[in-house]
């Protein structure tokens, strides 16, 4: 009696982690273009949350959908996609906002130097903070 008993709360146990696995798997994935962003903040205030305390950035930022306005100091071509560094020169990091491959035709519209607003999730810093996923929303012409 208590081996059926055993065998049925582990089978119970393994079709339930099975429908569990199973709906995480097919789950569609966050899009950034069409939603509002969670956050919305200049490239210096970011910049200066993750130098200040890292940690407690972080749990404000990281997992989220950032809005960033920042001015644009590199363009990198990293063939399909594309990075774009917001910062300025003087600041040793900055915002590296990677570029998802069907966003990148807008790029032709930037300029390094001018101001540029760019939404992305947020995946913390590494040597800069890192965006991915991320759409150009505006350029300043």
């Amino acid at each position: 009696m208590k081996t059926k008993i055993l065998l049925y709360i582990l089978l119970s146990a393994a079709v339930s982690t099975l429908g569990v696995g199973a709906w995480m798997y097919n789950k569609p994935h966050r899009t950034v273009g069409n939603g509002e962003a969670d956050i919305k903040v200049s490239a210096a205030e970011l910049m200066k949350a993750f130098s200040r305390d890292e940690s407690a950035a972080n749990s404000l930022y990281a997992g989220k959908v950032l809005e960033v306005e920042g001015v644009l100091g590199e363009i990198i071509s990293d063939e399909p996609a594309m990075i774009l560094m917001l910062g300025e020169d003087s600041v040793a990091s900055g915002i590296s906002c990677y570029l998802r491959q069907n966003a990148t035709d807008r790029s032709s519209a930037l300029t390094v130097g001018r101001k540029v607003t760019v939404k992305g999730i947020c995946n913390g810093m590494l040597m800069d903070v890192v965006l991915d996923k991320c759409v150009v929303v505006s350029a300043a012409e």
